[in-house]
């Protein structure tokens, strides 16, 4: 019995440190938990969108087709450790699933799928700053107005919320609307964005 202990303990304390990390976060982790100290607080999550490009603006169809990505942040104090017990290790990434995430979806998607972002890690790092950053083709429905066609501008909204979450689970912030990888689109041009 006291070699199978000694065994142990000598095992546990030479794994690789971000295996440590990782087995000591996750041990009694849920990931269907809000990561709040206290029920009644909100999850402060902030939505940016990185705008990449319009891929396509349908008339008829009163549909607008982009490519983005949805930058959210938010804390989770059950993700928070000291690098200096880690080997300096500042951040970790986690599959999709693994850690709690917002069920931020556009409510004016004409996708037939409705989540229309690919699945990619998040980024934890030691102060329990969470960085999630899914890249997605959204179609938005966006009322159409022809009048001055062809010098026409039309006005389109990215409705985002929680699907399942109120507004005293999840406080949804907007973040910035990143245009410094735009590509130009030779029939259309942003002319405004809030």
């Amino acid at each position: 019995m006291l070699l199978l202990l000694l065994y142990l303990t000598i095992s546990v304390m030479t794994s690789p440190p971000e295996l440590r990390l990782r087995n000591d976060l996750m041990h009694d982790y849920n990931p269907l938990e809000r990561p709040v100290e206290r029920s009644e607080d909100p999850v402060v999550v902030t939505l940016g969108v990185i705008f990449q490009q319009i891929i396509d603006l349908n008339e008829r169809e009163e549909k607008l087709e982009i490519n983005a990505w949805l930058k959210y942040n938010w804390k989770d104090m059950k993700l928070r450790w000291d690098p200096l017990e880690y080997e300096n290790i500042t951040d970790l990434r986690h599959p999709a699933g693994t850690i709690w995430q917002p069920d931020i979806l556009l409510y004016n998607s004409v996708n037939s799928a409705f989540d229309s972002t690919f699945k990619v890690n998040a980024i934890s790092y030691n102060d329990g700053s969470i960085t999630w950053i899914p890249p997605g083709i959204f179609k938005i429905s966006c009322k159409i107005n022809i009048y001055w066609f062809p010098f026409d501008e039309q006005i389109c909204f990215l409705k985002f919320g929680s699907w399942s979450f109120s507004g005293h689970e999840i406080d949804l912030q907007p973040g910035d609307f990143d245009m410094s990888d735009f590509i130009e689109n030779g029939e259309w041009i942003i002319i405004s964005k809030c």
